[in-house]
């Protein structure tokens, strides 16, 4: 459970830091975001390969799939949402990421 537990502090490290980003009105902390939302999902990938090395069945490789697709749309959707607005982050205020989907 510490795999996870790691890897929901991460999610919600860059959520939160990606919030603080587009709301903030003082552009000169954009890139003290920016800075922190990329350590927090690079932290991401090298955990999600440790759980996955943990899985047991066929259920649950299916499930982790959903999950890798999910995570992948995301990452996705959060750098083309409206087109470059701000810094080239989306901005919750201006725009629905996974409007599309």
């Amino acid at each position: 459970m510490g795999v996870l537990a790691d890897t929901r502090a991460a999610l919600v490290d860059a959520r939160e830091h990606e919030v603080k980003h587009s709301r903030t009105a003082n552009p000169s902390y954009h890139s003290k975001y920016e800075e922190k939302i990329g350590t927090a999902t690079k932290a991401v990938a090298p955990l999600l390969a440790s759980y996955e090395a943990l899985l047991a069945s066929d259920d649950e490789r299916a499930l982790f799939a959903k999950l890798g697709k999910g995570w992948n749309a995301y990452q996705q959707a959060r750098h083309r949402s409206c087109g470059g607005q701000g810094r080239g982050w989306w901005r919750p205020d201006d725009c629905d990421p996974l409007e599309d989907q």
